[in-house]
């Protein structure tokens, strides 16, 4: 049984670095499938990074001979191991903590897993279970009109920064 899930940029996982390599972990929801699978199932996390079309007409070439295509630049990591639910509250309150702190440290006010009333954090601990992704393979991939000219880059980069899309503005390099 093989499990996905995708996120972008910020995502509700921790990457650690333990002597037996790398583990990412998380929490899902009690009530989801994936919180009644059998220990170390095999799993795939993909985690998208930013993406556009790219036209030819952004191409300098296609003016000198026509000979380009449309494309897609893309970004993408997939992480692959095996995944264990741990249905314990301590642990998972624990991480919950870590990865609220980690989202919350650029905000002025940052805001506690503590600063719940503990009865609510009680029950909503009940409701969820975490989640460790033992790393077996790491595999990313960048497209990013790295084949192209330098002139056809400079044009693509021209193109996706006059579009309105955030990701095409990270993309080209200008956010």
């Amino acid at each position: 049984m093989r499990f996905r899930w995708t996120g972008r940029e910020s995502h509700p996982l921790i990457i650690d670095q333990e002597q037996t390599g790398l583990i990412l972990h998380g929490h899902i929801a009690r009530a989801s499938p994936l919180s009644r699978i059998d220990d170390k199932t095999p799993a795939l996390a993909v985690f998208q990074g930013p993406s556009a079309y790219i036209s030819p007409s952004w191409y300098a070439t296609n003016q000198q001979h026509g000979k380009v295509v449309p494309t897609w630049n893309y970004s993408a990591v997939h992480v692959s191991g095996t995944l264990t639910v741990i249905d314990n509250a301590e642990w998972t309150l624990s991480m919950v903590t870590r990865l609220t702190e980690m989202q919350e440290s650029s905000m002025s006010l940052p805001w506690q897993v503590s600063d719940a009333p503990a009865d609510f954090t009680k029950a909503l601990l009940e409701s969820i279970v975490g989640i460790e992704l033992r790393v077996a393979d790491l595999q990313a991939k960048k497209k990013a009109s790295q084949n192209q000219p330098e002139e056809n880059r400079h044009g693509v980069q021209q193109g996706l920064q006059a579009i309105s899309n955030p990701f095409a503005e990270e993309l080209s390099g200008h956010e």
